[in-house]
């Protein structure tokens, strides 16, 4: 999508890349680590290219994160209280 956004300058794909799953998963750890690294770390990531957080803040990437993964785990609880393995099996 970063790809995509360069190309054509719409912002509605900036937009898509943040909100997408991967997107927070990867900002994360760099949202965290980098105020606690020293600056000449964060200098060396900037220039390998995986210094910059996608998602803006720490908690927008918490929230996103917390949005796909508490229903995945409810329709996976769901899913195996109402599939009776056990009567399976047998």
């Amino acid at each position: 999508m970063d790809l995509i956004y360069t190309l054509t300058g719409k912002a509605i794909y900036k937009t898509i890349q943040i909100y997408l799953p991967t997107s927070p998963a990867n900002s994360l750890p760099i949202q965290y680590a980098s105020p606690l690294l020293p600056q000449t770390v964060g200098i060396v990531l900037q220039f390998v290219g995986s210094g910059n957080a996608i998602v803006p803040t720490l908690d927008l990437s918490v929230a996103i994160l917390l949005a796909y993964t508490i229903p995945a785990i409810a329709v996976a609880a769901a899913y195996f209280w109402f599939a009776d393995i056990s009567r399976k099996m047998s």
